[in-house]
């Protein structure tokens, strides 16, 4: 009984929150769950954690590391609110995306930014070795799963201006282009930081943050990319119809 004692004295015990302390969060998110860390000085404060929704489930992982922060500063929110919070991510592509302008983010992100906007936080990437706390509390998550919200994400593929039957084509196109598939199986698993990417999706890597999944066509913010075969030359003709071409320019000169 007296080695329980001391043992519930003693690290990892929580610690009192100090107002004149710096704030810091570790946010993570798995597969299927979400873990946060509210810290002073390393030594934790308070823990959350909590099951993905089967609909955030799909989130692309980006999607999911920025999740993350919204559910631990709104978990914290008597903590976070009104105070500079450090939020520590191990997630790369989510510490440049979130200091560029709203309107260049995935329309989701940009749910998520804006609940983050009553937040005064500073977003820094640390190595997910280092943030082993916020890492354990997703993988080993509590089994509920209050969903936190509506993030004004849209069914993009409904409102693109293309006829029934070209959709169904673009759909078929890009089920059947490689380098689709495979930006697609990365960008849902997360664009990796050392190990390489496959030769034929190298160009996409630079906007990785920026691309999304949505109804099994791949986004880059709000326009979508072509299969290379069958779609782009067809769209290569549509451009090329309404110009005149030089007999006709020179027969109106």
């Amino acid at each position: 009984m007296v080695k329980v004692k001391k043992l519930t004295t003693e690290s990892p015990a929580l610690v009192y929150y100090d107002p004149h302390s710096e704030l810091v969060v570790e946010r993570d998110a798995s597969e299927r769950g979400l873990g946060a860390a509210f810290l002073h000085e390393g030594k934790p404060i308070a823990h959350a954690s909590r099951a993905l929704t089967s609909i955030e489930t799909r989130y692309v992982q980006i999607e999911k590391e920025c999740l993350a922060i919204v559910f631990a500063l709104e978990h914290f929110h008597q903590y976070t609110f009104g105070r500079r919070t450090n939020v520590h991510s191990d997630h790369k592509p989510l510490e440049m995306i979130v200091k560029k302008p709203l309107h260049k983010a995935p329309r989701r992100l940009q749910g998520m930014f804006l609940r983050m906007l009553q937040y005064d936080t500073d977003v820094v990437y640390h190595n997910g070795k280092e943030m082993y706390i916020a890492d354990t509390l997703s993988m080993s998550y509590l089994p509920h799963s209050g969903g936190t919200g509506n993030f004004g994400a849209v069914n993009a593929v409904r409102h693109l201006p293309i006829s029934t039957e070209r959709m169904r084509m673009l759909k078929t196109c890009t089920d059947r282009d490689e380098t689709l598939q495979i930006s697609k199986h990365v960008i849902q698993r997360g664009w990796p930081e050392s190990t390489p990417v496959p030769a034929n999706v190298h160009a996409y890597f630079i906007m990785g943050g920026e691309l999304a999944v949505s109804d099994g066509l791949v986004f880059r913010l709000h326009e979508w990319l072509f299969p290379r075969e069958g779609m782009r030359k067809l769209t290569k003709e549509c451009l090329h119809r309404s110009h005149m071409g030089g007999e006709n320019l020179q027969r109106r000169a």
